[in-house]
């Protein structure tokens, strides 16, 4: 393991205890304007994949209630039906399966006592990422919290269709 790591994993040093808090406090501490490139959403880093050319995920990674979770779907509908699954202690990873959908649905039917279709699902689900949302207002997750990462408005993607175009708000643009 790199000494890096390892002075992470342990917090030793000025420099390992705040790596371990992540680039967000990491740029914090460094100030300068670093906040502006450091690549995260509510403090949790993005994964690898380009919200640059996959819009719909980026909205996703603004939204969500961990922020860059790349756990939380590709878009909002994705979101919903994985909060879903989240709450109902479901392991995400057979949901993906099309077939597994009405054994699914009739379980949780059974379980309690309600009937499940795929719409009922779907508007549970909302309503529990709504409520995650809440919480997260409630307990003070500040606005500037919820939105792409700086950089992204400012860096144009590298290929694909949309190259040379950076992420505004809803769009893209020309840089």
């Amino acid at each position: 393991m790199p000494p890096c790591n390892d002075r992470e994993d342990r917090r030793q040093g000025r420099g390992g205890s705040l790596a371990a808090e992540g680039v967000r406090a990491l740029s914090w501490h460094i100030g300068k304007g670093s906040e502006k490139f450091a690549i995260q959403v509510k403090g949790l880093e993005l994964a690898a994949h380009n919200i640059q050319a996959n819009q719909p995920r980026g909205l996703s990674y603004a939204t969500a209630a961990r922020g860059a979770c790349h756990m939380s779907g590709d878009n909002i509908a994705m979101q919903h039906r994985r909060a879903m699954i989240d709450s109902i202690g479901l392991c995400l990873f057979p949901t993906f399966e099309p077939a597994l959908e009405e054994p699914m649905l009739a379980l949780l039917s059974a379980i309690t006592g309600r009937e499940y279709d795929k719409e009922a699902f779907e508007k549970t689900g909302e309503r529990i990422f709504n409520l995650e949302k809440m919480f997260n207002y409630r307990e003070a997750f500040a606005v500037k919290m919820i939105a792409y990462p700086i950089a992204f408005s400012r860096m144009p993607s590298p290929s694909g269709r949309r190259r040379g175009r950076c992420l505004t708000g809803t769009s893209s643009k020309r840089c």
